[in-house]
């Protein structure tokens, strides 16, 4: 299967948002272990760790927070891009 970059980029917003996979996955449609695994391999792409997970718990890590500040702006841009689009 290929890597989507941008569903990947688009999970680990979700994430960080709801600091939770089932949260997240609920608002995205999916399954919890299929955004686990998407993040895993957004980590892996990256080469850095984004969340500190525990059983019980998911926050970011430093690198992870500036990385959800960076690509903030530029997501909201695609999202409202894709909104104009659609209206049209």
């Amino acid at each position: 299967m290929r890597f989507d970059l941008n569903a990947a980029l688009t999970a680990f917003r979700y994430i960080a948002h709801y600091d939770s996979f089932t949260r997240a996955a609920a608002e995205l449609n999916v399954s919890a272990s299929a955004l686990s695994q998407t993040l895993r391999h957004l980590e892996n792409h990256l080469g850095v760790r984004l969340f500190n997970r525990t059983t019980r718990q998911v926050r970011l890590t430093e690198t992870g927070q500036v990385f959800l500040q960076r690509i903030t702006p530029a997501l909201t841009e695609i999202d409202a891009a894709i909104d104009l689009l659609r209206q049209n």
